[in-house]
């Protein structure tokens, strides 16, 4: 199982968004990047399928928090995290009625080029 969350995560973060391309990616890598990840074979698209949505959101977020806080560089006694925001366009809810668009906010550690949230 860590190994195919391994291996989504590695996936999504080089742009792959379906479980299709989850699964195209890891076919097309070298080998020895997959046992790296602690894989002897691909795994379908299926099986990416069948354990990412089996495994739990929340015992995932904690344990990736917790494995990045430990890479977090510091500055002196301060963690140092860039902060950018963006206000997405044209998503209003409900036109006309003062509605604002939504934010989204994200926190970057360019130490371990980690996206924290």
């Amino acid at each position: 199982m860590a190994g195919v969350l391994a291996a989504g995560l590695s996936a999504t973060l080089t742009g792959a968004r379906s479980f299709a391309a989850i699964a195209q990616w890891s076919a097309e890598i070298d080998p020895d990047l997959l046992g790296q990840l602690g894989l002897t074979r691909s795994p379908s698209e299926a099986t990416f399928r069948r354990i990412i949505t089996a495994a739990d959101a929340d015992d995932l977020d904690a344990l990736l928090g917790a494995y990045f806080h430990t890479r977090i560089a510091n500055s002196g006694r301060r963690r140092v995290i860039a902060i950018d925001g963006k206000t997405v366009r044209g998503a209003r809810t409900h036109t006309g009625t003062g509605a604002t668009a939504p934010h989204l906010v994200a926190a970057l550690d360019h130490q371990a080029g980690a996206m924290l949230g």
